[in-house]
């Protein structure tokens, strides 16, 4: 949600610094391990500081373009915290800073193509900035750290590089800042002034205020949503004909083909007459009746009923009422969840979890092994082995979660052990499952030709149906 509707205030906050840092050649790397020959850490913990402190006070002092659907979240967010915990009066900067800093200046920050702040992915020494950057403001913004005096770095350089912004002047500023993302007061128009763009393309709308049913009431228009509004213009690029605010909506409903003898129609119910509209198709029909009832079902007012069928020559064609202001005959459906019922087997699911940890036992092993190795050496970390496609940044939580896993698999190899002698024992001579047993013995000891192949899969298939899990036995 974040991404989307704080998209044109991450612009217009960190783009220009961004721009400038990923176009500059200076080094930030104060990790004395990784500097290069020739680095001075100084000057690199003077870049470092510049940028982060540039970056900083721009997002402090940014509180005015924070969209409001963001403070709404940020202001109702702080009091369940503070609901929750009356006593501690840092949790609810805490709630607050931990979304708008972890979650998304930060990660804007470390990656900013994603955010389309940046045209492309930028290169192994800006990234590396980035991060060094991303993990500070992180810091910074985080209230706890800052209101205890304390960081939550573990490495040395970092924790040394981070008493420079330890200041009461940072702690008052970030408190200043969280408050004013916070409250439910009124932005200035400069705020959320860009509106995000939804959909567009090209309908046909029926004519507003028409009577009669004609070829000429319905004319081919370029609609265009925002999180704002939806217009209709000529062609695009033109003024836009008509528009209709997105708090105005009331409910989007199909429109039933009987009306105007037309397909894939639906109905957009405002506060003013309903607009008609007819798609190429049935797909772009319900995309535009799903994207239309998301950006407006925060809605109030919206509409418990509606008339499936059009007003025409003072009658609704559905219930045949007079009065054009009659409520709604139907339920409105568009928007509204359905009770779906879904059936899951807990014992089919909880024996393919244990058949892929089973599987990747030997994979499990060796981060056992890496875990140790890194708990015990704290020098230069080897490039990560098959065993894992991610970096192991806790290696003591690591390890015991590794041990649990293991531990929990021995537990149920008895159980699953004695399932299979037990169907080994009751199969009978020439049933499928004799039949399946053989062929799976046969298969290592001898290459099958591709009718055995062919035979095999099809007892698989047989019994993957109707074999009793032994979690269900």
């Amino acid at each position: 949600m974040m991404k989307i509707v704080g998209g044109h205030y991450l612009k217009v906050t960190l783009k220009s610094i961004l721009d400038e840092i990923c176009e500059s050649s200076k080094s930030c790397e104060i990790d004395p391990i990784k500097l290069k020959e020739g680095d001075n850490v100084e000057n690199n913990k003077e870049n470092l500081h510049y940028y982060v402190d540039k970056l900083f006070n721009t997002i402090v002092k940014s509180s005015m373009s924070c969209p409001t659907v963001m403070c709404d979240i940020f202001y109702s967010l702080r009091q369940m915290a503070t609901q929750r915990f009356p006593n501690d009066p840092h949790v609810q900067y805490s709630a607050v800073s931990s979304f708008v800093f972890l979650r998304f200046f930060a990660v804007a920050v470390v990656s900013p193509h994603t955010f389309h702040l940046r045209p492309h992915h930028p290169d192994a020494q800006t990234i590396r900035t980035l991060t060094l950057i991303s993990k500070t403001i992180q810091t910074l913004g985080s209230w706890g750290s800052l209101s205890k005096s304390k960081s939550s770095f573990k490495e040395t350089f970092m924790c040394e590089f981070f008493k420079m912004f330890q200041e009461e002047g940072y702690i008052i500023a970030v408190k200043k800042f969280l408050d004013e993302i916070s409250s439910t007061e009124t932005k200035e128009s400069s705020g959320t002034s860009e509106p995000v763009h939804l959909k567009e393309g090209e309908m046909f709308k029926r004519a507003q205020g028409r009577t009669r049913i004609g070829k000429k009431n319905f004319k081919k228009r370029w609609f265009c949503l925002t999180s704002r509004e939806l217009t209709y213009h000529k062609q695009p690029g033109k003024d836009a004909i008509f528009t209709i605010p997105v708090k105005n909506i009331l409910a989007v409903e199909k429109l039933e083909e009987s009306s105007f003898n037309k397909k894939n129609m639906f109905q957009v119910i405002h506060t003013e007459k309903p607009l008609y509209v007819q798609a190429n198709n049935c797909v772009e029909a319900n995309e535009w009746i799903d994207v239309l009832c998301r950006v407006s079902r925060c809605n109030q007012n919206r509409l418990s009923s509606f008339h499936p069928s059009a007003y025409l020559n003072g009658l609704w064609l559905c219930c045949q009422e007079t009065s054009e202001h009659t409520p709604g005959c139907k339920p409105c459906t568009a928007g509204i969840p359905a009770d779906i019922q879904i059936d899951i087997d807990e014992d089919r699911e909880a024996e393919r979890i244990y058949s892929l940890f089973t599987l990747s036992l030997l994979k499990l092993q060796k981060m056992e092994e890496a875990c140790g190795t890194i708990a015990v050496y704290q020098g230069p970390q080897k490039e990560p082995d098959d065993y894992s496609n991610f970096v192991i940044e806790d290696s003591v939580t690591t390890f015991k979660t590794i041990q649990q896993i293991k531990s929990i698999i021995e537990k149920l190899d008895e159980p699953h052990e004695m399932y299979r002698k037990k169907r080994s024992s009751s199969a009978k001579y020439g049933s499928k499952y004799s039949f399946f047993k053989r062929f799976q013995i046969n298969m290592t000891s001898k290459e099958l030709s591709s009718e055995q192949e062919e035979k095999v899969n099809s007892e698989r298939r047989w019994w993957g149906n109707h074999l009793t899990s032994p979690a269900s036995c």
